[in-house]
């Protein structure tokens, strides 16, 4: 990699990271509001962005940052939608986030993320159905959640 690109690399994972960082008072707010865990708010939160956190510490400039952010970005999606108690409102975060991750400049870190929710909506539809939508969603449901996910992922992956 050039000098160009690393630099890129400890800049762009730095913004993620404290973009991530904000939501942690957001979590919060959406766990009053919501009545919902705590501990899932601010604890869970704190540790799947951990993660991320020690490796930029460790290497700022690495590639691997990216991939770390993709998934702590769409575990966050998690945290929010089942804050939200479901409301498909919550949903859109996917989409926003997807859109931002492009700015990383990696197709691997685009591709994990759209995984990630793929995994996280079929786990939780079957573990936590009304974590996931806040009405009684069939499977179809699902599936068209994840063909708008693909719809997203491929121009994503193509910038």
């Amino acid at each position: 990699m050039n000098d160009f690109r690393l630099e890129y690399n400890e800049r762009i994972t730095r913004y993620f990271l404290i973009g991530l960082a904000c939501h942690l008072p957001v979590f919060a707010m959406q766990a009053w509001f919501f009545d919902t865990e705590w501990w899932v708010a601010l604890g869970l939160s704190s540790l799947i962005l951990a993660g991320p956190v020690l490796a930029w510490v460790k290497n700022p400039s690495s590639h691997v940052n990216a991939y770390l952010i993709a998934f702590a970005t769409m575990a966050f999606a998690a945290i929010m939608i089942h804050l939200g108690k479901g409301m498909i409102e919550m949903h859109f975060y996917i989409f926003v986030a997807l859109a931002s991750l492009t700015l990383l400049g990696y197709v691997g870190p685009i591709f994990l993320a759209a995984a990630t929710v793929a995994v996280h909506h079929l786990a939780f539809w079957v573990l936590l159905p009304h974590s996931l939508f806040n009405y009684d969603a069939g499977f179809s449901i699902v599936l068209l959640h994840a063909a708008f996910v693909v719809a997203e992922t491929v121009p994503a992956v193509a910038i």
